[in-house]
């Protein structure tokens, strides 16, 4: 671990390069490089193996996709990190107005009425941004579906994708709500907020992407 840290702080200066990128783009990010690449690694070895009346290739596996599935492993470690050990944030939200100006209507933030709040990196409107990657496997299935044993890897990777997915929402709908990682640290930090514990606790889980989302 502490070569692995050496590397990404002062060799690649990654936590630098990554402060200045937002928060919900990191999430996405690590999360399109753990869905995608264990998709084609399993896609892969189900199409060698053969599966649902489809004989398989038997060959061997390639270099490639080897190369994917270690990608996977160490994004998922960056995954599977914020949910178990997740970090104490702070994030801030102010609405948007506009104004008409002739034929063109003009954005602007009004940051006279920014609220900051904190909440976990593991919070489950994270699940939200796994939406912005089920395009792309369901895409593979959707389109391959009805067109033979010739495109059995793009829909088996396609559907293998979509389980992923879906399997880390659950998984961080159970982080939050069952498991309940870091809640004490966070429920510590708002132990003196004058806000009713129901209506804080929802706005921590679903805040955060819901007002970027909007």
């Amino acid at each position: 671990m502490a070569v692995l840290r050496f590397l990404w702080q002062r060799v690649l200066a990654f936590d630098r390069i990554g402060s200045r990128i937002p928060q919900l783009i990191q999430i996405w990010f690590c999360e399109l490089f753990f869905v995608m690449p264990l998709a084609f690694f399993i896609g892969k070895a189900i199409d060698i193996h053969g599966a649902f009346g489809v004989p398989g290739t038997g060959e061997k596996m390639g270099g490639a996709f080897w190369g994917a599935l270690v990608v996977a492993l160490v994004a998922g470690y960056f995954f599977v990190r914020s949910l178990v050990k997740p970090r104490i944030v702070e994030g801030s939200w102010a609405p948007t107005t506009h104004v008409d100006v002739g034929d063109f209507t003009v954005y602007a933030t009004n940051n006279r009425a920014r609220v900051n709040y904190v909440y976990l990196t593991s919070h489950p409107s994270y699940a939200l941004l796994l939406l912005l990657t089920a395009p792309i496997p369901a895409a593979m299935a959707a389109m391959t579906i009805n067109e033979g044993d010739s495109t059995f890897y793009w829909r088996v990777t396609g559907i293998v994708g979509l389980i992923i997915l879906a399997c880390m929402g659950l998984a961080r709908i159970l982080a939050w709500y069952v498991f309940r990682f870091g809640r004490k640290q966070l429920d510590y930090q708002l132990a003196d907020l004058p806000v009713s514990p129901g209506r804080m606790g929802w706005q921590i889980a679903w805040k955060p992407v819901r007002c970027w989302w909007c």
